[in-house]
């Protein structure tokens, strides 16, 4: 994915936080460089990109299921500071 498509996508979710799925969390949490690393007992997706680590909720009807505004708010949070981290990594 280029990244003016992934910057268009974080800034769509950042506007609209409702109604969004966990595919989409999911799909940026991909375009930003998170791996998916495993489940966790609370049925939970674990995603890790360097030191940053989230775990999303994987409720019950999958990746079409929608999300809490919270969660998605969480998403955006985490790959902004990854995204600044590595920007500082870069630099120094």
């Amino acid at each position: 994915m280029a990244p003016q498509d992934r910057y268009k996508l974080l800034s769509g979710l950042k506007r609209n936080k409702k109604n969004r799925s966990v595919g989409e969390a999911q799909e940026l949490l991909e375009a930003f460089g998170f791996e998916y690393r495993a489940a966790s007992k609370e049925q939970g997706g674990v995603w890790k990109r360097g030191v940053f680590t989230i775990t999303l909720p994987m409720p019950h009807g999958g990746r079409d299921k929608v999300l809490s505004p919270r969660y998605i708010a969480l998403v955006v949070r985490v790959i902004e500071v990854s995204e600044a981290n590595e920007k500082d990594e870069i630099s120094h």
